[in-house]
């Protein structure tokens, strides 16, 4: 375990006791009682959260409506009841009450949502100083896709790069790629990237729908409050609260996939997902959720002729046609040489007679024969989300977060080569002490590749494994020249070139081809002295801490918001992936930043003025500054924004 990690428990610790040693202060204590229904309806109202108004204590009203909440505060103090669907109420409590009546009325008006992200405080999503795009608990539920992740492409401004059934990459405000580093994804305050692939793990791995309360989706820059990255946007997925979602709840998903250039045209879809959540005397909460998915993953079907070799191009280049043919979703075929080059190496070694130069065409470049995505690829796709939290309400002001998240999940990504995902897994563990204006949070991401390797270069071990290209390129080349001279044309010399270059190979399916993939898979990139390696191994940790302070019980005049973080990545390849120094060691790389962040309403609070300034640092760069300012005018129900940020 690392120095790091060490001190990090131990800060975390003595947070914890140091923060605890105020539980047993005596506090008079107030207790409310009474039912939540429903303005219109006056039906009762289930599920409603009743929070006391500047501390973390609350709970929800049961299925009758009811609710009971012990307050060791002695009044006046105010009580805000919410429930997705309806406006927000906030009374304010002046002595005990055994009766309380609270009507809800439902939300008519859009943008009332409130919404954290982007300002690190909660506002109205039309009055913040920047976009906000949102998905509540009933868009969350109600969404018509197969699940929430492809819903996010029905939110403004987004675009979505599919790379399989459960990974796919969104963007914003443009410069979208596969894998897409540019938009900051987090699950509870957590960066969601695998830290050596660098990559959002989307949803392989990410959080379970049932457990989802909402998504908050900040587009355009966003790095002068959160950071590196951040160039396109931000993403924030937010869980379901143990003392405010309780009971057991279960779903069960599934359908049928169907394409028609598979062998097994129509497949099964099959989605499962179970929560159960328990508060005990709103004091202790837990929740675990888990969730399985497994199907038959669309597969590849482009097999245009990339190679742009022999005059042809993706538009006109076939195997039959182009003797260096390289298809877009064929692998084994990037392997190619010039066959004049090869015939006067043949000369040279009097493999070949020299006359025979004369037969050979010297523009003309030859590929070895590849096999297909789906051969070599995995499509069995599975994904299995794991979660569990446990909350402690250690007083009225301070709530502790023990939170860890499990994934372990099959899919196929593409990058510079087309990647097969396999047993990879990663876990996030958090412990976090929150405030109802302050915050600090410690994390671990633990990401393992499992058996995961890359396709075309597993493609290019299955050819050298069963003949090496030193012997079948010029086997090719010679059954060439006898073609030739025999009197066939050249299309027919290539055809019969290749069959007999191509005698003994490993037939897709069959045991030696199954043995020869399973060989070149399990040896980590680039391989040893047994053959070509396709396995890339990553065991990269990312630790982090961060903290953050509203400060506007202590500065009146303004709304002001400061934080700061720490980052390290313990970068862990086995050489397959990253540079290693003069000791054969992987590197660790750390960056710190911090941020500072002013509001304030005038002109009678119809404009609201933010600007917000961050600096971050790696060690292997220079700091870097980034400025946001932005206003908001508001007329009436009207809201008129301008803003500036940056990211990188």
């Amino acid at each position: 375990m690392s120095n790091f990690t060490k001190n990090l428990g131990r800060s975390m610790l003595t947070c914890f006791l140091l923060v605890s040693l105020g539980v047993g202060s005596v506090f008079a204590q107030t207790t409310i009682s009474g039912t939540v229904i429903d303005a219109d309806t006056k039906e009762t109202l289930v599920g409603v959260n009743i929070i006391v108004k500047g501390k973390v204590i609350g709970t929800i009203s049961d299925l009758d409506g009811n609710f009971t909440l012990n307050v060791n505060q002695d009044p006046p103090f105010t009580l805000i009841f919410s429930m997705v669907g309806y406006s927000s109420q906030e009374i304010e409590i002046t002595g005990g009450v055994s009766k309380l009546e609270v009507e809800l009325a439902e939300s008519t008006v859009l943008g009332q949502e409130v919404v954290i992200s982007a300002s690190r405080v909660e506002e109205s999503e039309m009055k913040s100083p920047v976009s906000v795009e949102k998905m509540d608990i009933i868009a969350i539920r109600e969404a018509p896709q197969a699940s929430f992740y492809d819903a996010l492409n029905n939110l403004k401004g987004v675009e979505m790069s599919t790379q399989s059934l459960t990974f796919k990459s969104f963007n914003t405000r443009g410069f979208n790629a596969n894998g897409n580093v540019r938009t900051v994804q987090m699950i509870d305050g957590m960066d969601n990237q695998a830290p050596g692939l660098n990559f959002a793990v989307g949803n392989i791995v990410g959080i379970s729908e049932l457990d989802l309360e909402s998504v908050e989706l900040l587009p355009g820059a966003s790095s002068a409050l959160y950071g590196p990255n951040a160039i396109n946007g931000i993403l924030l997925m937010n869980s379901k609260n143990p003392f405010q979602y309780q009971g057991l709840s279960a779903s069960v998903r599934t359908g049928i996939m169907d394409e028609g250039s598979r062998s097994n045209p129509a497949t099964g879809f099959y989605d499962f997902s179970a929560r159960y959540a328990k508060a005990f005397n709103d004091k202790i909460a837990f929740k675990v959720n888990v969730q399985y998915l497994k199907a038959d993953d669309w597969q590849a079907n482009d097999f245009r002729d990339q190679s742009l070799l022999n005059g042809f191009d993706i538009a006109n280049g076939t195997r039959e046609n182009n003797p260096g043919y390289n298809g877009v979703n064929s692998y084994g075929d990037e392997t190619s040489v010039s066959m004049f080059s090869v015939a006067q190496g043949m000369v040279a070694a009097g493999a070949l007679p020299e006359a025979a130069l004369g037969i050979i065409p010297t523009d003309v470049s030859v590929s070895r024969t590849g096999y297909l995505e789906r051969e070599v690829a995995d499509y069995g796709t599975t994904s299995l989300k794991l979660n569990a939290a446990l909350h402690w309400r250690i007083n009225d002001r301070v709530e502790a977060i023990l939170q860890g998240n499990y994934g372990f999940g099959t899919t196929v990504y593409t990058g510079a080569d087309r990647y097969s995902i396999a047993n990879f897994n990663l876990g996030q563990y958090k412990a976090e002490l929150r405030g109802s204006n302050w915050y600090l949070r410690a994390y671990t991401t633990q990401e393992r590749s499992g058996d995961s390797y890359a396709v075309g270069i597993a493609a290019q071990g299955i050819n050298e494994a069963w003949k090496p290209s030193e012997l079948w390129f010029p086997q090719y080349v010679g059954a060439y020249a006898q073609a030739i001279q025999g009197g066939l044309s050249p299309d027919q010399a290539h055809g019969a070139a290749r069959a007999f270059a191509d005698q003994g190979r490993f037939m897709p399916g069959s045991p030696e081809f199954r043995q020869a993939l399973a060989d070149v898979t399990s040896r980590p990139i680039p391989g040893n002295a047994s053959g070509v390696g396709a396995q890339f191994v990553d065991k990269t940790n990312l630790y982090h801490v961060e903290g953050s302070y509203n400060l506007s019980e202590d500065i009146k005049f303004a709304e002001f918001v400061v934080g700061a973080n720490y980052r390290i990545y313990q970068l862990n390849s086995e050489g397959t992936l990253f540079a290693t120094d003069e000791n054969g060691n992987e590197f660790n790389i750390r960056e710190f930043g911090g941020y500072i962040q002013g509001s304030k309403n005038l002109f009678d609070d119809r404009f609201k003025l933010t600007a917000s300034l961050r600096y971050d640092k790696n060690e292997n760069f220079d700091g870097q500054w980034s400025p946001r300012v932005s206003g908001v005018y508001s007329v009436g129900n009207h809201n008129f924004r301008a803003s500036y940020q940056t990211g990188f």
